[in-house]
């Protein structure tokens, strides 16, 4: 009853001391904090002097919102609330806000905000999927990567926690009475933290960085926030991708700002979760009531939901762009600030580039004009130490050696063309290297040192950064002592030196076609003939062209191009092809080999990546391609352990191995995607294929009407006959039966027959696009779900007793376990009841012996 006689006192100031005399006096327990919430809310519902304008607060301070009120007030979650946390809490209120109106506002409207940004972030993912679809092709694997990256798996694992969405969707954001009440402090907030993230260019790296951007206080106060600005921006950059080519790196500085916020988030999980185990309370019960679920799925894989099969166009249409203040300073440049300029630029495709390279210098002679003169053609080839593959041979012209021994040239490798600046001391070569062409979005630059030979026709050495001191290194020969000294101290020369080269006074043709050391060892004439007659053939077949040539280089640019793209996506070649590889490098022109290797980047820029980790169920492989097949039916009810194939599986009908209870069959409708899409759009984009298979079948003809038709051509068919059946929407043919493909993206019904599917698959029409699809007619980038051909009877039968034995399989498995658990409790039981029968035997003998 004490509180009573401060409700009476009718002021705030009253109602503030009044808290800190109650914080000061609860007791430690688990309940106080409750007890001291609830009296806290009491003191907020009842404080004296409360305007007209604020009493619609108080029906919000109820015991029935004393959750959200703890959390904000607890802030270490340690069921005590200090009166630090509430000095904290009252002094954080907006100046213009009373007591009462920010107590409400954590009672209900931070629950009414979180639910705001839920719908805004689904808003900006339907967004950025539409931008994504108007992008230039060159920028389609860029926005792939994005989508189906780990950084925004792990925001949709802590959306899908969000309980009693269902329960706002009625709410019209715009003219809601209540939210109007918080939206300007919501909008102030979010745009002081836009500010902040433009000061980093939006660039979380650290968690110090992420403090500065969002200050101090609990993930909960900046997560919905700060993930939507960062989506915001994404959305900016997806934008301008539809016509400007973006740099590699420019989407990737979103995603890891994304992980560094989750990363936050997940620390926070963590924390509380170790509380909860120390107050013996159930981990996963707790976290789905905090921050209303949202941390449900943060630390473990989330389970089907409500989120999963959620349409993506109710968050499209509930909510709308909003306008900013512009009361503040720099609140009238807020709107057109959000249109910002890319952090990298507009980029140049690396084709492109190569179309107009720099002159090699002269051409002419390959002899010193002048004595201790390095002017004319070099050829020779670089190692790398940390067992990277050889990129080829290196082909370059000194045009420069002045009086100074200053030299400069340009030439070719591999990567592209390039320049060379440096010095001729003595009989020390020292020059920068420079590549005119950007690799994967950087300037590259390296530092080559070695030793020249006195007839001044042979340099070897090593290379390595710019910023290497190659002078103190023993560069004639690689297997001399590891120490070297720089000015910064000793270190070790393996850590600076990228590997080593040789270069030869000779022009690139000699060593295209000059034998190895073996053949020359064994038999020296031989081997000057065996040149010879390589370089004159050489010589004739690049001046008279013929199908035979030409059909042998094709056949070399593609399985260079297949190797280059191996090399990128993983990091190395397959040993089992290193040896068409080392060939294709020694017997290929620098010249052709960097115009093979853009055209492979020009088409990797092109193709979708589904996912870091995406492999086929049937043959375990990685999915690089971008077709993606998985199984409707063997996916039912997984969020991520979808039944994925690879396009040779899914065309051969391989066997997939089996998972749990279900099984595989060709009967199966298999869902197909060219583009990448949210994961929470799977389930919705299913439902819909359904649809539209059972709406087709409609249109198909009856078995009687099927058999009555049978040889009958297309003008034996009436006009109105032929309007009402369905076509392939690619070679106009009819189709009458399963199997076919049906379009989800296509707002008419649109099929496409298997044949006309595995073409387009075979022509990869994606690869050489400049160009997207902004109409609505339907192309390759089109989802599709089949509708396959029915089994006949003993394949049906079969399936049936396949799936009969996967059932009973997984039944023995499961009586198996059940087996095993009753003989473990039985054990239990026994060792327990051996225990006790040698207690009671010990107690009896001490009996015996005190008579």
């Amino acid at each position: 009853m004490a509180l009573r006689d401060h409700f009476a006192e009718g002021s705030q100031a009253a109602a503030l001391a009044a808290i800190r005399d109650i914080t000061a006096s609860s007791k430690k327990d688990q309940d106080s904090a409750a007890q001291t919430v609830e009296e806290i809310a009491e003191i907020a519902r009842r404080a004296g002097s409360i305007s007209a304008e604020d009493r619609w607060a108080l029906q919000y301070i109820t015991i029935q919102r004393l959750q959200p009120l703890t959390e904000a007030l607890d802030d270490d979650v340690s069921s005590f609330v200090t009166i630090t946390e509430v000095n904290t809490f009252t002094t954080a209120r907006p100046l213009s806000w009373s007591l009462s109106h920010w107590t409400a506002y954590w009672a209900y409207g931070f629950e009414m905000t979180v639910q705001w940004y839920f719908r805004r972030i689904r808003k900006l993912f339907a967004d950025i999927f539409a931008a994504s679809k108007q992008a230039l092709p060159a920028n389609r694997q860029i926005i792939a990567k994005f989508i189906s990256s780990w950084a925004a798996k792990r925001v949709e694992d802590l959306l899908s926690g969000l309980r009693a969405v269902d329960e706002w969707d009625d709410i019209n954001w715009d003219s809601d009475a209540t939210f109007s009440k918080f939206k300007d402090y919501i909008i102030k907030s979010e745009m002081n933290m836009d500010r902040s993230l433009r000061t980093v260019n939006y660039y979380i790296d650290a968690a110090n960085t992420l403090s500065m951007v969002t200050g101090a206080g609990r993930p909960e106060k900046y997560i919905l926030p700060i993930l939507f600005l960062l989506f915001q921006r994404s959305l900016t950059i997806v934008t301008q991708a539809q016509t400007a080519t973006l740099h590699i790196n420019e989407l990737e500085v979103i995603q890891y700002s994304i992980i560094t916020v989750m990363e936050g988030v997940e620390h926070r999980v963590r924390t509380l979760q170790a509380v909860y185990r120390l107050q013996n309370l159930n981990e996963k019960e707790q976290l789905r009531k905090f921050f209303y679920g949202l941390y449900s799925f943060v630390t473990e894989e989330p389970v089907m939901g409500p989120y999963w099969t959620r349409n993506p166009l109710i968050d499209t249409n509930t909510v709308f762009a909003i306008t900013y203040p512009k009361s503040t300073d720099e609140g009238a440049n807020f709107e057109a600030g959000k249109i910002q300029s890319l952090l990298f630029g507009p980029q140049t495709e690396e084709l492109e580039l190569l179309s107009n390279p720099s002159p090699e210098g002269d051409s002419q002679g390959h002899e010193a004009t002048l004595p201790q003169s390095l002017v004319g053609h070099w050829s020779g080839s670089y190692t790398y130490n940390s067992g990277r593959n050889n990129d080829g041979l290196v082909s370059f012209t000194v045009s420069s050696h002045d009086t100074e021994g200053n030299i400069s040239g340009s030439g070719m490798d591999s990567l592209g063309p390039f320049t060379v600046k440096g010095t001729l001391n003595g009989n020390r070569v020292m020059f920068l290297k420079a590549y005119q062409i950007p690799q994967s979005g950087q300037e590259v630059v390296w530092r080559y040192g070695g030793t020249i030979t006195q007839d001044l026709n042979e340099i070897t050495g090593v290379w390595g950064p710019p910023y290497a001191n190659l002078d103190s290194l023993e560069t004639d020969d690689p297997d001399s002592g590891q120490e070297a000294r720089s000015d910064a101290g000793s270190f070790e020369s393996t850590d600076i030196i990228g590997g080593h080269f040789f270069l030869k006074r000779r022009p690139i043709e000699y060593l295209l076609s000059c034998p190895t050391n073996e053949e020359f060892a064994q038999n020296r004439p031989r081997a000057l003939w065996k040149l010879a007659l390589d370089v004159t053939i050489r010589s004739l077949r690049s001046r008279n062209l013929s199908w035979r040539v030409l059909s042998a280089r094709r056949r070399q640019r593609q399985r260079y191009i297949e190797l280059v793209k191996v090399q990128e996506k993983s990091g190395c070649i397959d040993p089992k092809d290193m040896k068409d590889w080392s060939k294709l490098l020694e017997t290929t022109h620098p010249n052709d080999l960097a115009l093979w290797r853009a055209i492979a980047l020009f088409q990797m820029r092109r193709e979708v990546i589904h996912g870091p980790s995406l492999e086929c169920d049937s043959c375990h492989n990685r999915i690089f391609a971008p077709t993606r097949l998985h199984c409707v039916s063997c996916s039912e009810g997984e969020v991520y352990g979808t039944l994925d194939l690879c396009m040779d599986c899914f065309t051969d009908n391989k066997p997939v191995t089996r998972r749990d209870d279900k099984s595989h069959s060709p009967s199966h409708n298999i869902v197909q995607m060219r583009s990448v899409a949210w994961g929470s759009y799977r389930i919705p984009m299913l439902i819909r294929g359904n649809d539209i298979l059972n709406f087709a079948a409609v249109y198909l003809p009856s078995p009687l009407e099927l058999n009555s038709s049978q040889g009958m051509a297309d003008g034996d068919l009436s006009p109105l006959e032929q309007g009402l059946r369905l076509r392939c929407v690619e070679c106009s043919k009819i189709i009458l039966a399963r199997p076919y493909w049906c379009c989800l993206d296509c707002k008419n019904m649109t099929l496409v027959c298997y044949e006309c599917n595995r073409r387009i698959e075979q022509e990869k029409p994606w690869l050489y696009e400049r160009h997207a699809n902004t109409g609505d007619e339907h192309d390759w980038s089109h989802t599709l779900v089949s509708a396959p051909a029915p089994l006949e009877q003993g394949e049906a039968t079969a399936e049936a007793m396949e799936s009969l034995e996967t059932r009973l399989e997984h039944l023995e498995d499961k009586l198996e376990k059940q087996a095993a658990d009753v003989n473990g409790r039985l054990d239990k039981q026994a060792v327990d009841i051996n225990e006790r029968l040698a207690k009671l035997e010990e107690l009896l003998s001490r009996l015996g012996s005190l008579q």
